[in-house]
C-alpha cells in the first residue's frame, strides 16, 4: 500500500471535438509527493490529459479533484485564481520574456497573485540559487543556455510553492546532459522540497526515472 495521498483524483473524463473522443480517462489518481510520468506515442491524448488536470483546458465531462476541491465546479474568475496558487506549469519552449531578467520572469505569478515585491524577489533569489544560477539572477534569457533558460522556468513554476507541477516534455527541446541535469533537479526538488510532478515525456530515460509510469494510446490509459 502507497502512503501518499492523492493530489489528483479524476474520474469518468471525458474530451470530445463533435463525435471525435480524443480522451477517455474512467478513473485517475496522481499521488502527492512522487513524480508521475504519462508515456505513449504522439497522438496518444497525453498533452490533453495534462492540459484538463492542469485546469488549462475543460474536459467535456467528468470531475477532477485538486487537494479536495473540484475544480470543473469553478468559474473561469476562480480556475485563474486556483491555478495561480495551486498549480506550476513547466512547457516544452521556457516561454520567458525577453526583455525581463531571470529574477524578473521568476517572479511574474507572484506579482500577479499581488504578493509583496520584497516577498517574492526573496523567493526568487532564493529558488534560483537552490537550482543553480544563483550567480544569474540579474541576466537576460538571451544570456542563458537553453538549460538555464528551462531552469528559470522551472524556478517560476515554484514561486507561489504550488502543490504540484505540471510539464509538458519539459526537456523535448534539450540536449541529452541537460534534460538528464533537468530530471535530476525535479528529483531534488522532490526529495529536500516535497514538490509533486506529473509530466508528459517522450524521452524513456526521464520516464524509467519517474516514481510511476501511466501509459495512454488513443486517448485511454492502458498501463
Amino acid at each position: 500500500m502507497s502512503s501518499h495521498t492523492p493530489i489528483i483524483v479524476a474520474t469518468d473524463l471525458l474530451k470530445s471535438y463533435q463525435s471525435l473522443t480524443v480522451l477517455d480517462v474512467p478513473f485517475l489518481e496522481i499521488e502527492s509527493g512522487v513524480i508521475t510520468s504519462i508515456v505513449g506515442p504522439s497522438g496518444a491524448g497525453k498533452s490533453t490529459l495534462l492540459h484538463i488536470l492542469g485546469t488549462l483546458l475543460k474536459p467535456s465531462s467528468g470531475t477532477i479533484a485538486i487537494s479536495g476541491s473540484d475544480v470543473t465546479e469553478l468559474n473561469d474568475v476562480q480556475i485563474s485564481s486556483f491555478r495561480n496558487q495551486n498549480l506550476g506549469f513547466v512547457f516544452q519552449s521556457h516561454n520567458l520574456l525577453p526583455e525581463f531578467s531571470a529574477l524578473e520572469n521568476v517572479s511574474l505569478p507572484a506579482m500577479i497573485a499581488g504578493e509583496e515585491k520584497k516577498r517574492y524577489e526573496e523567493r526568487a533569489k532564493e529558488l534560483l540559487d537552490f537550482i543553480g544560477l544563483g550567480s544569474r539572477h540579474y541576466h537576460k534569457p538571451s544570456q542563458l543556455s537553453g538549460g538555464e533558460q528551462q531552469r528559470v522556468a522551472i524556478a517560476r513554476a515554484l514561486i507561489n510553492s504550488p502543490k504540484l507541477v505540471l510539464a509538458d516534455e519539459p526537456t523535448g527541446n534539450l540536449d541529452t546532459k541537460n534534460a538528464m541535469d533537468i530530471h535530476d533537479l525535479f528529483l531534488k526538488l522532490r526529495n529536500e522540497k516535497g514538490y509533486t510532478f506529473l509530466m508528459v515525456t517522450h524521452n524513456p530515460e526521464l520516464a524509467k526515472k519517474s516514481d510511476r509510469t501511466v501509459e495512454m494510446c488513443d486517448g485511454k490509459i492502458i498501463s
